[in-house]
């Protein structure tokens, strides 16, 4: 049974960012399963790739959350670290086959606790909505990473399907007006801004390519490149079951039938040439030359 629920040292899509526990229900499904988020899931191994960390590399994972890309990451680098604000970072639990090459810090973004040049590699994950000085962060990050080192940001970018149907339309979204005249928002800049102060960013809108574009470039980053993840048809399907989840309850987050629209959806990508648009990747580097 403890063998069951080791740590392999090798990436696992999955079960992509299992991390053992202290209960043994959760120990079992996440060893099954990893980590359960169906957007970054169906991400993972995009953004890993956009990272291609090599054997040597000191990594950093900004905004690490529960830790499940960066314990990851350190299957694949020589150092991994996790940094995050909140607290419950310092009770992720580092698998003993990667006690050297893990570690989790609390910090805040203002003023990270590493030299300059320390890191060959750095992923912020939806960072960027959540901070009133995205400059400072940037200059940060750039003081941290190495000359050369690359910087991978994921970052939402709105929801394309839901704004199609704000502009066309269809007879589903015309039943959806009527079925719920008073939660259906008026039009999809007052549903973004919704999604925003749901999730504590404050902000009105997403950030897109030309935004994140002009911030890299300002800050001294260049090679400047974006793809989309996930595919086309499990972001129209994260899109609008977001959408109706807001409208019968007034949320916005879930991971209902995680296990089978995971699997599902990496089966159809296996076929599916389409990105989706509202996920933004964003692959840059540090430039060489002040």
């Amino acid at each position: 049974m403890r063998f069951f629920f080791s740590v392999s040292r090798r990436v696992n899509y999955c079960n992509f960012g299992f991390i053992p526990c202290d209960t043994l229900r959760g120990n079992f499904f996440n060893k099954l399963f990893g980590h359960y988020n169906l957007m970054k899931r169906l991400q993972a191994k995009d953004v890993i790739q956009a990272l291609d960390i090599q054997s040597k590399d000191k990594v950093l994972d900004f905004g690490c959350g529960a830790g499940f890309f960066t314990v990851e990451m350190a299957k694949l680098a020589g150092k991994a670290i996790g940094i995050d604000i909140n607290p419950y970072i310092n009770t992720i639990i580092i698998p003993k086959s990667l006690e050297e090459r893990l570690e989790f810090i609390q910090a805040s973004g203002d003023a990270l606790p590493f030299e300059n040049d320390s890191f060959d590699r750095i992923l912020a994950s939806e960072i960027l909505p959540m901070l009133p000085n995205p400059n400072a962060f940037m200059q940060e990050i750039k003081r941290v990473l190495k000359p050369g080192g690359k910087l991978v940001i994921s970052n939402g970018a709105g929801h394309p399907a839901i704004e199609e149907a704000y502009e066309k339309p269809g007879w589903v979204f015309k039943l959806l007006q009527k079925k719920f005249p008073e939660r259906v928002p008026s039009s999809y800049a007052e549903y973004c801004s919704i999604l925003q102060k749901s999730f504590g960013t404050g902000q009105e809108r997403f950030l897109g390519e030309t935004d994140i574009e002009d911030l890299l470039t300002k800050n001294g980053f260049s090679k400047i490149r974006f793809d989309f993840t996930p595919g086309k048809i499990a972001g129209s399907y994260f899109s609008w079951s977001q959408f109706l989840l807001y409208l019968r309850k007034g949320k916005t987050l879930s991971q209902r039938n995680f296990v089978f629209n995971y699997f599902l959806f990496t089966f159809i990508r296996l076929f599916e040439k389409k990105r989706y648009k509202g996920g933004l990747l964003c692959i840059s580097e540090k430039a060489t030359t002040s």
